[in-house]
């Protein structure tokens, strides 16, 4: 095979597989929910560990036609993928009841069946020619990244222009063009076969709506019920989301994310404010706007623009509304429907931005607010699925809490509606001692559904009567509409959760509550986990309103999940590499060292890699973009280093590991303590320079870590070829493993913890490698 034929295949198949592998992300968090996603992909990924020990097995690589053999994995691959996609989409799994009957439980072996295969296809191609080309794996595994980073990238334009049927198409049409350009067939076939392709591809691509229908398996609200009727008007992939509008009634439109997981409305008012109608009063949007002076709002998660409307109705001189999803902005402001709601975001006065609010605020140095507004920005089936449960979010911190704080007016309020009303409360209380508020307890209002939300207000500034009154009042509409309770005011003294949260004696509380309401950190996110990651029953709940109705299944849904990878991840590693390897050289001695390498640094870097997106989403803003851009800054660092790696052991020699593996340690360390207090300094700085300052804090990690795999694989055919295979199938099997260890140890501890099993990892890692050259001596 010549170089640029080589290098393309590379390309093409990392390029390709990450974008499936997003792809399929996205897919099932539409059809079902995104850890559930998480799950079916996790389980996929086994096929990349299972193409190694294939190799391995079969000795494919020692043979004559393994070029040859190289095309039919490939072309394989192109072809296989448009018939997993519709049978993935065809397929029914209740997640809610995955061991309720054994034709449940197998339809889900056979869906992760299918679905390992297009990855184990293309970690075949990988690993027989990381096998066949051992001598030259620097710049191989360079390449392998490069495809990574760009196609990490290249997923944004593509899913928002295309949507995910076109984009598996166009990935079928691209794979059958390299395998097209590497095949070693008669020319007239290749030109037949590629005629054939192309016309299947012009066919299926005109109807991939009819023929890929993507549409939920389970109910998510009322969304089946609009698709099933095709009251849909509009359907839009964005980054973040799949957006449907329909009616609702004669004055309100749907907004459809993901399929009925998130919801939001569209209000028909373009000339309410024209008319000059009374404000809009006692609806839990309009109320932070009925408590304060007329001047100047921050909605967080503004979405279709009600509390917006509120706000103007109210006459506020200055609104900041904040949207993460890039989509949703632009049909509230530049199609048909910103005329629908009033051209309401491109009224005077109103700024919309699209980015994550409290990156956003954080970047607004002094600026201060009257009113700081969030409503509902977790979903309710979603938590009640136990969904959105292991998600993190900046938003509910004890850190974040602070920042609202500084950034109200004197006797501004913020208004937060949400169902984890305990947590919530203590998680503010926590900031305002932390920052030596005086008298902190008078500060706060908690009105309580009792099945439902907490509606939580916070003033900078003493509750006084007129708040009281417009409270109490607005508890009055509320009860004729579902039973509730002043929870927490200052002048109530009620023995409750909140007052015991707001006593001297509240970590004996937090103890006692096997329910987790401790206050949550930037550093362990994950406000709406109610319990730890292998807790199986709830004893003390000293919570109630719709949260105490979530919290069991959000502890199943995250126990099943994520323990249940964590079981397969060590079952096939013991089972599918440490069994095989000792019978397959029974009565010789083994040595596991270059296993145990390779295992140690794919856990290592796929903790780093999850920790660092985790972290960088924060100081980056929006999700939609950032994500991508902190992979593809992590994979071309890492792609450097596995370029410089020749070089670098030249210098270095047979130390090199070793004083690599000193190095890194010594920064992620560094890391671990340190970064989210260099993140909160440099914050302030344009986008541009942000991007920049990301691509150099991830390189200082990045870079090192691109030597350990190219070293380690170079060491391994240059003395044992047949171990090339066990050892790819170990790492990938240890990346898997590693995704799920590290929301394990974020949600149990934190990601300083987390980080630090990572510089634990790649110690142990250097320590083997060290061992083996003695060995080899």
């Amino acid at each position: 095979m010549k170089k640029i034929q080589l290098l393309l295949t590379i390309f093409f198949i990392t390029f390709s597989t990450i974008i499936v592998e997003i792809l399929y992300t996205r897919v099932f968090s539409m059809i079902y929910f995104s850890s559930f996603a998480f799950l079916m992909i996790s389980l996929a990924l086994f096929g990349y560990g299972l193409s190694g020990i294939f190799i391995s097995m079969s000795k494919m690589s020692k043979k004559e036609n393994s070029i040859q053999k190289l095309e039919y994995f490939i072309l394989s691959y192109a072809l296989l993928l448009p018939v997993i996609y519709k049978i993935t989409l065809s397929a029914r799994i209740d997640f809610l009841n995955l061991f309720s009957s054994p034709a449940n439980f197998l339809i889900l072996l056979i869906n992760f069946v299918v679905l390992l295969i297009p990855f184990f296809l293309a970690g075949v191609s990988l690993v027989l020619i990381f096998s066949l080309y051992s001598e030259q794996i620097g710049k191989l595994y360079f390449i392998d990244l490069i495809g990574a980073a760009l196609g990490g990238l290249a997923i944004i334009p593509l899913i928002t222009g295309l949507g995910p049927s076109k984009i598996i198409l166009l990935t079928f049409l691209i794979m059958m063009l390299l395998w097209y350009l590497i095949s070693s067939i008669k020319q007239t076939k290749k030109i037949a076969i590629l005629s054939l392709t192309v016309i299947l591809f012009l066919g299926l691509f005109s109807f991939s709506d009819r023929i890929f229908p993507v549409i939920p398996k389970i109910k998510k609200r009322e969304y089946l019920k609009d698709y099933q009727k095709n009251r849909i008007e509009y359907s839009k992939w964005s980054p973040i989301n799949k957006i449907d509008i329909a009616p609702a009634s004669k004055f309100k439109k749907n907004i459809w994310l993901n399929g009925g997981t998130q919801q939001s409305w569209l209000i028909r008012h373009n000339r309410l404010i024209e008319r000059n109608k009374k404000p809009i009063v006692w609806f839990h949007q309009s109320i932070p706007f009925q408590l304060t002076k007329k001047d100047s709002a921050f909605i967080i998660g503004s979405a279709g623009g009600y509390e917006v409307l509120c706000a103007l109705t109210h006459k506020f001189k200055s609104i900041y509304a904040v949207e993460m999803d890039p989509a949703i902005c632009h049909i509230i402001s530049n199609t048909a429907y910103a005329e629908y709601i009033g051209n309401i975001f491109n009224r005077k006065g109103v700024y919309m931005i699209n980015d994550e609010g409290r990156s956003v605020l954080k970047r607004m140095k002094d600026r201060q607010f009257d009113v700081i507004q969030m409503v509902n920005s977790h979903p309710t089936d979603t938590l009640l699925s136990g969904g959105l449960s292991v998600a993190e979010t900046y938003i509910y911190t004890v850190e974040s809490f602070k920042d609202y704080w500084t950034h109200l007016n004197p006797e501004g309020f913020l208004s937060i509606v949400h169902i984890f009303g305990e947590r919530l409360f203590s998680t503010a209380y926590e900031a305002l001692r932390e920052m030596q508020v005086e008298n902190p307890g008078d500060k706060f209002f908690v009105i309580q559904a009792k099945n439902g939300f907490n509606y939580f207000f916070m003033k900078k500034g003493n509750i006084n009567a007129r708040d009281r009154e417009i409270l109490t009042e607005f508890s009055e509409k509320l009860k004729l509409q579902f039973p509730v309770e002043i929870i927490y005011a200052p002048h109530l003294k009620k023995d409750n959760t909140y007052t015991q949260i707001a006593s001297d004696n509240h970590d004996e509380l937090f103890r006692d509550s096997s329910v987790n309401i401790k206050p949550v950190r930037d550093n362990s996110p994950y406000f709406n986990q109610p319990n730890k990651i292998g807790q199986f029953s709830f004893k003390n709940i000293y919570i109630a309103g719709l949260a105490r109705l979530m919290i069991n299944n959000a502890m199943i849904r995250s126990n099943s999940v994520y323990l249940s990878i964590l079981f397969i991840s060590i079952l096939f590693s013991f089972l599918l590499i440490y069994l095989p390897l000792k019978i397959k050289n029974r009565g010789q001695r083994i040595n596991f060292n270059p296993i145990f390498y390779f295992f140690f640094i794919g856990m290592a870097f796929i903790i780093v890699e999850i920790i660092l997106i985790k972290i960088f989403q924060l100081y980056l803003g929006n999700p939609a973009y950032s994500i991508s851009v902190i992979i593809f800054s992590l994979l071309v660092s890492t792609g450097i280093g596995s370029l410089l790696s020749r070089k670098i052991n030249r210098i270095l020699k047979k130390n090199t590991i070793l004083i690599i593996t000193l190095i890194l340690v010594l920064f992620i360390l560094l890391y671990a303590f340190f970064l989210f207090k260099i993140i909160y300094s440099l914050i302030h700085f344009g986008l541009a320079m942000r991007f920049f300052v990301s691509l150099a804090l991830i390189s200082i990690l990045g870079i090192p870590m691109g030597l350990y795999f190219p070293t380690g694989l170079k060491h391994l055919g240059e003395n044992n070829k047949a171990m090339i295979g066990w050892a790819w199938g170990a790492n990938a099997f240890a990346t898997v493993l590693g995704s799920v260890m590290t929301v394990i140890a974020a949600i149990n501890w934190n990601f300083t913890i987390t980080l630090l099993m990572a510089a634990l990892c790649y110690l142990i890692a250097g320590i083997l490698f060290h061992l083996n050259l003695k060995k080899k001596k």
